[in-house]
């Protein structure tokens, strides 16, 4: 009888779970000190619990390129330091009253694990033409990984299409900035149609 029991609990919050979950997709531009783009699947759990995975990448001017550099063909490689790979994140959700059940508030933080690319050893090029590159260089190319910040305000336009707006942040031991990132949200992003407020007045007492 408890076995039973343990089993119709466990089938019922496997159903509410289900019902409750929200599954969609981020594509997000990244603009700022460091610029970029995600594409990632997240999916809300629970009500209050967002886990994500992804594919971000982010690109800055490169620290060490000479004052009078000049890239027209690039044909060394871009002339930006990146840093670029999966992500895994975990987002606190909180809902707003401004259009319940359509907008929410996520804290989300996570990992970056991937490969960062810094251009090195520039190396002048005698007599160069001005419409080719003045440099060479080479590429250091090496494993890294990185805490990521990215809190969002989500507002759904639908059942299935929504966008995102907040700030970003990477930390790494040689790669860091921050910025604000904005895109689309496509999937199951919301369960319910926005809904008009009725006020109700009460009725005089007989």
């Amino acid at each position: 009888m408890l076995f039973c029991c343990l089993l119709y609990l466990g089938h019922a919050l496997a159903q509410d779970t289900v019902r409750r979950l929200l599954l969609y997709a981020n594509l997000k531009g990244q603009f700022g000190y460091l610029g970029g783009g995600k594409l990632s699947a997240a999916a809300i759990i629970g009500k209050h619990h967002e886990f994500g995975i992804g594919y971000d990448m982010y690109l800055q001017h490169a620290r060490n390129t000479p004052a009078d550099f000049l890239c027209w063909s690039c044909r060394h490689g871009p002339d930006k330091d990146w840093i670029a790979g999966g992500t895994l994140t975990y987002g606190y959700v909180i809902y707003s009253r401004f259009l319940k059940g359509f907008s929410r508030i996520i804290l989300r933080t996570g990992v970056l694990l991937g490969a960062q690319s810094i251009p090195y050893q520039f190396q002048s090029v005698p007599n160069a033409s001005p419409v080719r590159d003045n440099y060479t260089y080479r590429h250091d190319r090496h494993f890294a990984a990185a805490w990521v910040v990215n809190p969002s305000f989500d507002v759904a336009l639908g059942r299935v299409v929504g966008f995102t707006l907040g700030p970003y942040g990477i930390v790494n031991k040689d790669f860091s900035g921050a910025g604000i990132s904005f895109g689309a949200m496509l999937g199951s992003v919301a369960k319910t149609r926005p809904q008009e407020r009725v006020r109700h007045t009460p009725k005089p007492a007989e």
